[in-house]
């Protein structure tokens, strides 16, 4: 699951698979060579926080400049794996940390903007260990991906995420595409809808469910209604026909429902 660091934790939080590959553990012979260092002075531990940092910089240094120019001087938590830059390294030792910082910034009722570096392994242990036994119910959490098709490797959000999706390739698994939009369906413009509407006759079975999710939400029934009946007319998808169904449908199919009952 070498993915997107969004797209991972979307297939992980959900329970989505069975299995899941590559997760072997990587020169744990060298965790006698490094430290993990954090960094708490810019965390002010007081409630009704609004959002806090959570840099984990494990394989190779995340740089405050990265941020998002509106995330640079907010409460912050940094934990940093000192040692063998550039080399994946299991450690349960950084993941440890990541769960103490994650309580502590759940305590405070922060929304956690996480800006990771971290290997697959590492990534899949914070997951399970560090979000999934939190206090979900509490924790507001936000993913940033760093851009490594420029020089500086700043991190962005929306618009990398969306360019992510843009440029996937067909063979880059069953429900990726579907775990990207998923990242994205609060965020969208409606413009970039119409973009991912388009897009719907070459998605895969998983990405055309989320995109008739997205496109309810987003864009009027009455707009909607020849994308709809066009794919209830050709799919034999019986969640995809589930999914195209338009309020006059429903209005329908509740008369139909009255008359069948009288």
């Amino acid at each position: 699951i070498r993915k997107p660091y969004y797209a991972m934790f979307k297939i992980v939080m959900n329970n989505d698979f069975d299995e899941l590959v590559n997760l072997n553990k990587e020169n744990i012979e060298l965790n006698a060579d490094i430290f993990i260092r954090v960094d708490e002075s810019k965390f002010h531990n007081i409630n009704n926080l609004r959002e806090c940092n959570l840099i984990v910089s494990d394989t190779y240094k995340i740089r405050l400049e990265q941020l998002p120019i509106d995330k640079q001087d907010i409460d912050t938590i940094e934990i940093e794996r000192i040692g063998h830059a550039g080399v994946r390294i299991s450690s349960q030792e950084l993941v440890n940390e990541v769960r103490k910082a994650v309580i502590k910034i759940v305590a405070t009722g922060a929304k956690i903007n996480l800006f990771l570096t971290t290997s697959t392994l590492n990534t899949y242990q914070i997951i399970k260990e560090c979000f999934m036994q939190a206090d979900r119910d509490k924790m507001e959490l936000e993913i940033f991906q760093q851009d490594t098709t420029t020089r500086d490797k700043k991190f962005k959000d929306k618009e990398t995420i969306f360019e992510v999706f843009r440029n996937l390739k067909r063979n880059a698994g069953d429900y990726i595409g579907r775990a990207i939009l998923e990242c994205l369906e609060d965020d969208l413009t409606r413009g970039e809808v119409i973009e991912i509407r388009d897009y719907y006759p070459r998605a895969d079975i998983w990405e055309k469910r989320e995109i008739l999710k997205i496109v309810h939400k987003k864009i009027s029934s009455g707009e909607n209604r020849p994308f709809l009946k066009d794919i209830k007319s050709h799919s034999f998808d019986i969640f995809e026909r589930c999914l195209a169904v338009t309020k006059n449908d429903k209005k329908k199919y509740k008369k139909i429902s009255a008359i069948v009952k009288q």
